[in-house]
């Protein structure tokens, strides 16, 4: 089993004249209000935002006219310190910096996104010290290395494919052990196999009322614990945040 302990590590100019990587601006950097919505929606919109890959939405491809960016990059979200991999052909929004190398692999780009994330989120914050070009380019990485004092991108690659390996293994024996417990699996027919009629949804569900709440505004939010609170967007299930449920006992009153 490969461990981060099996090589050496050093320093080294993420970007720069003498840098590993190139940063630079995105190609297209798009305002919402100007985001062409005719057609397909099937390419990735990305954001600063910290959730689904930085990805805010799908848009149609006619926005490939404001230009785009290639996969296998890394985007970055100025003032918020966000860093995804960009697995697909995008647009994005403005603010957003793109990071691109020789060596930036899918499985190097998986490797070096926790230790990128973890020096944006120790060196900038939201506001005056936020992630600006002219800041990224003065940060440094810690990498392994090769015999040749060289970031050995073999090792990052061999270590994330592992890892991926292992985690892919534990869902299947879960999967396994929970298919054990249910017992005799059940053969279904295909849902174009059964006939199908509508329903007034009324004749199905008893009631129908109006969730309870006095709004956001009022609640304190946590990162763990607390309840969920649910407001009207098509993402994460409907779930804005996690709220303290004192403070939601409180505004029931």
């Amino acid at each position: 089993m490969t461990k981060l302990t099996d090589r050496a590590w050093k320093g080294f100019d993420a970007f720069g004249p003498k840098g590993l990587f190139e940063i630079h601006t995105t190609n297209s950097s798009i305002d919402k209000k100007r985001l062409v919505l005719d057609g397909p929606e099937i390419v990735p919109y990305v954001t600063r935002s910290a959730d689904n890959n930085g990805v805010a939405l799908f848009v149609s491809d006619k926005n490939y006219s404001y230009g785009f960016d290639l996969p296998d990059v890394i985007t970055v979200g100025l003032d918020t310190q966000t860093a995804f991999y960009q697995p697909y052909k995008f647009v994005t929004g403005q603010n957003i910096q793109i990071i691109t190398g020789e060596h930036l692999t899918p499985l190097v780009i998986q490797f070096l996104l926790p230790l990128l994330r973890t020096q944006m989120t120790a060196k900038f914050n939201w506001g005056g010290n936020g992630a600006t070009l002219s800041r990224m380019k003065r940060l440094r990485l810690m990498l392994p290395i090769d015999d040749n004092g060289q970031p050995d991108y073999d090792f990052m690659s061999d270590y994330v494919r592992e890892r991926l390996s292992q985690k892919r293994q534990s869902y299947l024996d879960y999967v396994h052990d929970r298919l054990a417990e249910l017992g005799t699996v059940q053969s279904l027919p295909a849902i174009n196999s059964v006939d199908w009629k509508p329903f007034v949804i009324s004749e199905l569900f008893s009631k129908f009322v109006g969730g309870k709440g006095k709004g956001l505004v009022h609640l304190r939010q946590v990162d763990s614990g607390g309840i969920e609170y649910l407001g009207a967007t098509n993402r994460n299930n409907g779930v804005l945040c996690r709220v303290a449920l004192d403070d939601v006992s409180k505004s029931m009153v």
